[in-house]
């Protein structure tokens, strides 16, 4: 397998490479950690069927990356894997039920859940999270493909 490099900038705007390690995971897969400062973004980088930090799925085989705080890169499968539960209202009879999640970066979206119909819509916004969680109700939800 070659050697995969990440270019750095220099405080005096230069440049130089530096080797980009692969960590085996538990789950057998591979995580690859890059120095901090190494700047990444989808116009510079692009491994197979990898973008990194795009939430624009636009193929069902198109993988994401995420720049964890000490750089390792990690690989997920839908903009989805990028956010953490941060609320549930499951108790509502009949449905709907509403799922709140969000991201490190203060993104968020709510889920609405419809037991009696079988349907999930979603509702995404990029802050005040709080403030929409309150009002998730009174929110325009829509399938996946028009709102991710």
């Amino acid at each position: 397998m070659s050697q995969l490099y990440g270019q750095l900038k220099n405080s005096d705007g230069t440049t130089r490479w530096k080797p980009i390690e692969a960590i085996l995971q538990s789950d057998g897969g591979y995580a690859i950690r890059v120095d901090t400062e190494l700047v990444l973004d989808s116009g510079n980088i692009s491994i197979g069927n990898i973008k990194v930090g795009s939430t624009n799925q636009t193929s069902n085989s198109l993988r994401y990356l995420r720049v964890e705080s000490d750089g390792t890169l990690v690989v997920i499968s839908t903009p989805l894997d990028l956010y953490e539960v941060a609320d549930i209202d499951d108790e509502n009879e009949p449905s709907p039920n509403y799922f709140g999640y969000v991201d490190m970066d203060g993104n968020w979206y709510i889920m609405e859940e419809d037991q009696s119909a079988g349907t999930y819509r979603y509702f995404k916004g990029t802050s005040d999270y709080p403030t929409n969680w309150a009002t998730r109700s009174g929110l325009a939800y829509d399938y996946y493909y028009n709102i991710f």
